[in-house]
């Protein structure tokens, strides 16, 4: 329990830390939020032109397509707080590490939390929130508080599943040093999240919603919170399910590997 509160107290100070750096950046944080705001929308001119003749894409209308993009976008929103994961590469390689291996804290807590960009999730929570909410607006949809709950509640659970991955990938730094073509394959991968997973062929649809789970993170959720036809509990089971193996498999792998740990900047 104490542990747990060490943890808790040291992440509100983080989050400090995070609020004073982003707030003394007004000018960035401006041109970046216009730029989240219009990379959103160049997917949702996409999604209009593929079905401004037959109206649909397989069983997904537009307004449905439009919405996905939202949701996908709110998917890269949970995803701020874990930077410090992506980075975790190239700071093994570094040899950044170590300072945090001389603290009596989780290293690999404080390499995701280190800097948390408190102000850049808001905004972009903020913005995104909005965006999906002048949709409904503007397409008549009024999906019901259980479906937004549920929906929500499986893209947490996918977006925590690909952060899990993630890191396992990066853990790997520790032993192979250079995972670049891994990692460039497993983002390049992510790139079929953008899309509904239910429209490819049943072998693909298969290995986007449970090898790489990328249909957790958009397609199920908007699938759910629009009341569309899908076996929910057993989607939900699912997800549940690789939730816990990859938590196990990356709690195991981060710990090996920490214990071997030997710092190649010197």
């Amino acid at each position: 329990m104490n542990l747990l509160l060490k943890h808790v107290k040291l992440f509100w100070r983080l989050t400090l830390v995070g609020f004073k750096r982003d707030t003394s950046f007004s000018t960035d944080l401006l041109i970046s939020t216009l730029q989240f705001i219009l990379y959103t929308l160049l997917f949702v001119a996409f999604w209009k032109a593929i079905v401004a003749h037959s109206g649909r894409l397989s069983h997904w209308q537009e307004h449905e397509l439009v919405i996905l993009t939202f949701v996908i976008a709110l998917h890269s929103v949970l995803l701020v707080f874990f930077y410090g994961i992506m980075d975790l590469p190239e700071s093994i390689r570094a040899g950044n590490l170590d300072k945090y291996l001389c603290r009596p804290i989780h290293s690999l807590f404080m390499v995701c939390f280190e800097a948390v960009p408190v102000i850049e999730f808001s905004r972009a929570f903020v913005v995104n929130i909005a965006m999906v909410c002048v949709a409904f607006i503007h397409y008549g949809v009024t999906p019901s508080i259980v479906n937004v709950m549920l929906g929500f509640l499986l893209l947490v659970i996918g977006s925590l599943i690909i952060v899990l991955m993630t890191g396992t990938i990066a853990v790997m730094s520790f032993w192979f040093v250079q995972i670049g073509p891994l990692w460039s394959i497993f983002n390049w991968a992510k790139n079929f999240m953008r899309y509904p997973v239910d429209i490819f062929p049943a072998a693909l649809a298969f290995s986007l919603s449970w090898v790489i789970p990328l249909g957790l993170t958009a397609t199920y959720p908007v699938m759910i919170l629009l009341d569309k036809p899908l076996p929910a509990v057993n989607i939900f089971a699912g997800a549940v399910l690789l939730l816990f193996l990859w938590s196990a498999v990356f709690y195991f792998t981060s710990r090996k590997a920490l214990s071997v740990y030997e710092a190649f900047g010197g």
